[in-house]
C-alpha cells in the first residue's frame, strides 16, 4: 500500500472488501490513456476502486470508453496538452500515483521523436515534482533502451529515462518487452501480413521473443506504483516464455488457419527497402528504425529475471498461445471464424492434399498428350505421382463436412446481396421519373394561378 515513509505521498485511507465500488486510497493520473496500454491500466485501476484521472488533449468522446472502467464518477477526464506547463500540473495535483506512458514510435507532424518521447517524459516529471503530494511516478519504458543504440527510438527512451532520473529521482522506470492485446501492434501486424499479403516476409526468424499479454503488463505497472521497493528502481519485466520469431509465427499461422507463403529476407538492405516503402503510410507497419531493433532479442536480462517476482506477477502471467485466439480470430477466412484450430487445421490441410493431387493428377493425364520437351508437365506428373490419391475415411468426412459450412455461407452472403439488391430496385421504383415531375409542376402552377 501507499506510505509516506519511502516516497512521501499523502496518506491515504483504503475503505471496502476490494472492488470497483471499494475505495483503493489511489488517486491515480495516467497519461497516455487512450493508447494500447493505457485502457489495460486504467481498468487496473478502477476496478481495485481507485480514483482515476484521465488528461485528454483531443475530443472528450474519445474517452468516454475509459468512464466504465471505474464506478460512478471515479474516472474524471481532464483537457491537457503536453507543452502547456499549467494544464500538466493541474492533472497531477490531486494524485499521489502517476504513470506516463506517452510515447511514439515514428515522428508525426506535430511531434518528433523526440519530442514524443523525452519532452514529454521531463514535462511529467517536472510536475511530479512541483506537486506538493510528491506522487509515486512509474515512467514506462521499453526493453533495450540505450543511449548508444544504432535504433533512434531506443535512443530516445534511454534518454528519457536519464532525464526522469534527473528531475524527479524517485521515479520507478518500468521497462516492457513485447506487449500484445487486441489493439495491438504485434499480433495484428502479423494477421495483417499473414492474410492481405501475396508473400509473408521473414525478418530476423532466428530472433527471440518474450512477450507478455497486455493485463500482466498493466497489473505490473498498478503493483510498481504501490511497492515500496519499487521506489527509485529500474525494472524489466516480460512475459512467461521466450520464442524464436520462425516458431512463433507458425503457431500464429496455426491459430489463424492461415499458411501463407513465407519469404526469408536475409539481406539487411533488402529489409531497410521494405520498410522505407511501408514507412510511407500514415500508420506504418514497419519502420526503417524497428528494423534496427529487430536485430537484438527483446528477452529480460538475466540481471532482472526476479523484478517479476518482486512485482508479484510471476507465476499468474497468461500464455500467448493460450489466449491469442482472441485477437487472431478476425484474421480467418468467415467458415472457418469460429472452429477449434486443431479440427479446422486438419481439415484445411487434407482439403489442400486432396486439391493440389487432383490438380497433379489432371496435368499428368495432359502430359501424354504433350511434347515430352515440357518440362512445367515433367514437374507436375513427379508431383502427382509424389502425392498419390486422396485417402478415405474419417479425414474425407472432415473435408465434406468443412465444404458444406463453405457452402452454407455462400448461400447466406448470396441471400443478403439479393436483399440488397432488391432494396435497391424498390428505391429506384420510388424516385419519382422525370415526367412525372412535370406533370406534378404543371399542376401545382396551376392551382396557384
Amino acid at each position: 500500500m501507499l506510505s509516506t515513509s519511502r516516497a512521501g505521498t499523502r496518506a491515504a485511507r483504503a475503505l471496502g472488501a476490494g472492488g470497483r465500488s471499494s475505495v483503493s486510497g489511489v488517486v491515480a493520473t495516467v497519461f497516455g490513456n487512450t493508447g494500447f496500454l493505457g485502457r489495460y491500466v486504467v481498468n487496473q485501476l478502477g476496478r481495485m476502486g481507485s480514483q482515476v484521472c484521465v488528461p485528454f488533449r483531443g475530443e472528450e468522446k474519445a474517452q468516454d470508453h475509459l468512464k466504465v472502467m471505474g464506478d460512478l464518477g471515479q474516472v474524471a477526464q481532464v483537457p491537457f496538452h503536453i507543452r502547456d506547463r499549467r494544464s500538466v500540473e493541474a492533472a497531477v495535483q490531486h494524485s499521489n500515483v502517476v504513470v506516463n506512458l506517452i510515447g511514439r514510435h515514428y515522428a508525426t507532424r506535430n511531434f518528433t521523436l523526440e519530442q514524443a518521447n523525452v519532452a514529454t517524459a521531463r514535462a511529467v516529471a517536472e510536475a511530479c515534482a512541483r506537486s506538493p503530494h510528491q506522487p509515486r511516478l512509474v515512467h514506462v519504458s521499453c526493453n533495450n533502451a540505450d543511449e548508444y543504440s544504432p535504433s533512434a527510438l531506443l535512443r530516445a527512451k534511454a534518454h528519457a529515462e536519464r532525464t526522469v532520473r534527473d528531475v524527479y529521482p524517485q521515479a520507478t522506470v518500468l521497462r516492457l518487452t513485447t506487449v500484445w492485446g487486441d489493439e495491438d501492434r504485434f499480433l495484428n501486424r502479423y494477421g495483417t501480413m499473414a492474410k492481405f499479403w501475396p508473400v509473408f516476409p521473414l525478418f530476423h526468424p532466428r530472433r527471440q521473443l518474450q512477450p507478455q499479454s497486455a493485463f500482466d503488463a498493466a497489473a505490473a505497472i498498478v503493483a510498481a506504483a504501490q511497492l515500496d521497493d519499487a521506489v527509485g528502481r529500474t525494472l524489466v519485466v516480460g512475459g512467461p516464455t521466450v520464442y524464436e520469431l520462425d516458431s512463433l509465427l507458425e503457431e500464429l499461422f496455426h491459430v489463424m488457419l492461415l499458411h501463407p507463403r513465407t519469404m526469408r529476407v536475409t539481406s539487411p538492405t533488402a529489409r531497410r527497402v521494405v520498410a522505407r516503402a511501408l514507412q510511407r503510410l500514415r500508420r506504418p507497419l514497419f519502420t526503417d528504425d524497428e528494423m534496427l531493433q529487430m536485430d537484438e532479442d527483446d528477452v529480460v536480462p538475466a540481471a532482472h529475471v526476479d523484478d517479476a517476482v518482486l512485482l508479484g506477477v510471476a507465476g499468474t502471467q497468461l500464455h500467448l498461445e493460450d489466449t491469442a485466439v482472441n485477437t487472431l480470430r478476425k484474421y480467418r477466412r468467415a467458415p472457418d471464424l469460429y472452429l477449434d484450430a486443431d479440427e479446422a487445421d486438419v481439415d484445411e490441410h487434407e482439403e489442400l492434399l486432396e486439391r493440389q493431387a487432383r490438380s497433379a493428377l489432371h496435368y499428368a493425364r495432359r502430359s501424354d498428350r504433350r511434347p515430352a520437351s515440357s518440362s512445367a508437365v515433367r514437374i507436375r506428373a513427379d508431383r502427382a505421382a509424389a502425392a498419390g490419391a486422396p485417402r478415405a475415411g474419417e479425414r474425407q468426412r472432415h473435408v465434406v463436412r468443412l465444404r458444406h459450412r463453405r457452402r452454407v455461407a455462400h448461400r447466406v452472403r448470396r441471400a443478403c446481396q439479393r436483399r440488397r439488391g432488391a432494396h435497391r430496385r424498390w428505391r429506384r421504383r420510388q424516385r419519382p421519373s422525370a415526367g412525372r415531375v412535370r406533370r406534378r409542376r404543371r399542376l401545382s402552377a396551376g392551382r396557384r394561378r
